[in-house]
């Protein structure tokens, strides 16, 4: 295998940054973090948003609806254009766990066989408990079955989208979100 200049030059600067004990994970994923943040700054493609939105690399409909009717995961982003600025959605999507509301809190139940299962509360009775996990499936589990019950201040929702989609995606998915607005005549 032959290398020319910039593919050695590239290997080099990668592996001592890479390899340096001073250079963490947490440290490229902030790094990555902010170069999605920067580059949503900017307008994106309406409809090539909903097409990341709809798509199984970014996920988001496993746990979002747009004006549905299902309980999904997460909440419903009918009008999130409404609620939150641009920079806000940003911060969201790129940090769930930052600013979780409660009712989309995940739940850790520990089976009396030692099963551990999350996922965001949909409904409990007086004998089961029904969560809706990750992967948007509705999962039930009899009462007399936990063993331990906490909640997690941990998203279901992915933190690291940008694994999945490229910053030019990413921007475009903000700018379909920043569009979901209540029209007029419309009530949610």
């Amino acid at each position: 295998m032959y290398l020319n200049y910039k593919s050695a030059l590239y290997l080099l600067v990668t592996s001592l940054v890479f390899c340096n004990p001073a250079f963490s994970q947490d440290d490229s994923e902030k790094q990555i973090r902010s170069q999605y943040h920067a580059a949503a700054q900017k307008d994106g493609n309406t409809n090539a948003g909903k097409l990341v939105f709809q798509s199984e690399k970014a996920a988001c409909k496993k746990c979002h609806e747009i004006g549905g009717k299902s309980k999904l995961a997460g909440p419903d982003l009918a009008v999130i254009g409404d609620k939150y600025t641009r920079d806000q959605l940003i911060q969201q999507v790129l940090e769930p766990s930052a600013r979780l509301h409660p009712d989309y809190a995940s739940q850790i139940v520990i089976t009396s066989d030692g099963l551990t299962i999350t996922g965001v509360l949909r409904q409990q009775s007086d004998k089961e408990l029904q969560l809706i996990d990750a992967e948007g499936k509705l999962i039930k589990i009899d009462l007399d079955d936990v063993e331990e019950r906490k909640r997690s201040s941990i998203s279901l929702m992915p933190s690291d989208i940008y694994k999945n989609v490229t910053a030019a995606q990413f921007t475009d998915l903000i700018e379909y979100l920043t569009s979901l607005k209540q029209t007029e005549g419309d009530a949610y």
